[in-house]
């Protein structure tokens, strides 16, 4: 008498055990939903993975599940994932990406724009140039390169060339002053 009980112990602990595990078809579509969006928001979050790996989860158990409780119905979530992904990375992809119209304004600022005006212009070093450094010119500091001369700062300068956002410069000659010249 003993013995029957125990296994009908067992029996009913293991109907138990399996009725909780399963989810059931209302938890199945609920946690095959949730790893969805989840797939959805990892193109917008950066998780470095996370999120996709938690929505591998979801979606791979939720399959799972509908593969034990009706196989048709594992076999159109398997489908429609696979749809779903490719769509989604397809349209991920072309939301994020870098082609879209810039406008018609340059990627040049306009201090570099301006810049190119300075072309035979004298100014001061504000720094040492080992070749680069800061010089001024009317007012206005600019990161500027010599033309492989180590100068000293507070040495005068003119601009040589402006290309892109390069300015070179080289040591302004020295001019006599009128006052000094002798007749």
């Amino acid at each position: 008498m003993s013995d029957q009980l125990v296994i009908a112990l067992c029996v009913l602990l293991q109907t138990e055990a399996e009725t909780q595990a399963s989810l059931g078809i209302i938890g199945c579509v609920a946690l095959y939903a949730l790893g969805l969006g989840l797939y959805f928001a990892e193109i917008f979050l950066p998780s470095g993975g996370i999120i996709f790996v938690g929505a591998t989860l979801c979606v791979g158990y939720a399959i799972w599940q509908m593969f034990e409780i009706q196989p048709w119905a594992g076999g159109a979530c398997l489908a429609v994932t696979a749809v779903y992904l490719f769509v989604l990375v397809r349209w991920g992809i072309r939301r994020l990406s870098m082609a879209g119209n810039l406008g018609q304004e340059t990627s040049t600022g306009s201090d570099v724009l301006a810049a190119g005006e300075l072309v035979g212009s004298q100014g001061e070093t504000e720094t040492a140039l080992r070749p680069a450094g800061v010089a001024r010119f009317a007012g206005v500091s600019y990161d500027v390169v010599s033309n492989g001369d180590f100068l000293e700062a507070g040495a005068r300068v003119v601009v040589a060339d402006v290309s892109g956002n390069r300015i070179v410069v080289r040591l302004a000659s020295v001019e006599p002053d009128d006052s000094q010249v002798t007749p």
